[in-house]
């Protein structure tokens, strides 16, 4: 993974020869040397949501803020049988869980059409 930074003169470069994910590795680390703050990994637990998710439905433009896909793309948020997906033309749908009332986590269990 090689991430440039050329207004702030930072090069990040992570080499793996295994089938880690050299690119979270190479955020972390571009946060460090940006001085940003890091989101760091936790489990995440599925609460009871009295919010239906009919209330999140709709099309959105969701924001890259990766390097070099630095862009804007809609998604879709669709309740099924009580259930929220998040669906995009480039992948399929995936559920999507209820942390709080307003934070929720992708469950990386992919739903075929």
């Amino acid at each position: 993974m090689h991430i440039r930074y050329i207004d702030d003169d930072i090069t990040v470069i992570v080499l793996s020869n295994t089938e880690s994910h050299a690119e979270f590795i190479a955020d972390g680390l571009s946060a460090i040397a940006l001085n940003k703050s890091i989101v760091l990994p936790y489990l995440h637990k599925e609460k009871i949501s009295t919010t239906t998710p009919g209330k999140y439905t709709g099309k959105y433009m969701m924001q890259l803020t990766r390097p070099p896909y630095m862009a804007d793309f809609p998604v879709a948020f669709a309740e099924r049988n009580g259930r929220l997906f998040i669906h995009s033309d480039f992948t399929p749908e995936i559920m999507v869980k209820p942390e709080s009332e307003k934070k929720f986590f992708l469950l990386m269990a992919l739903i075929s059409k």
